[in-house]
């Protein structure tokens, strides 16, 4: 589950029933500072991050990016020579 944006109290029960209903693995992606932290909606209508109702995680879009390899060699032993050298 992909829950973006704000959540209020009266989708909470909703979210989480949808939660319940869901099959193993359930996994849910809290994307943005709203869904995270209830943003700067500081107030009794909104629920301030939605680990409040399901267990979630926040992401950043570095967090999903494949591991880059580097370019650079890891040590001098390595590197190759230049012809005639």
């Amino acid at each position: 589950m992909i829950v973006a944006g704000r959540v209020s109290q009266k989708m909470a029960p909703v979210l989480r029933q949808v939660y319940d209903q869901m099959m193993e693995p359930k996994w849910v992606i809290s994307m943005g500072v709203c869904a995270s932290t209830g943003g700067m909606f500081n107030n009794y209508a909104i629920v301030q991050g939605v680990d409040q109702i399901v267990p979630s995680t926040s992401t950043r879009p570095v967090a999903l990016r494949a591991p880059r390899r580097s370019s650079t060699p890891s040590s001098p032993s390595t590197r190759r020579s230049a012809p005639g050298t």
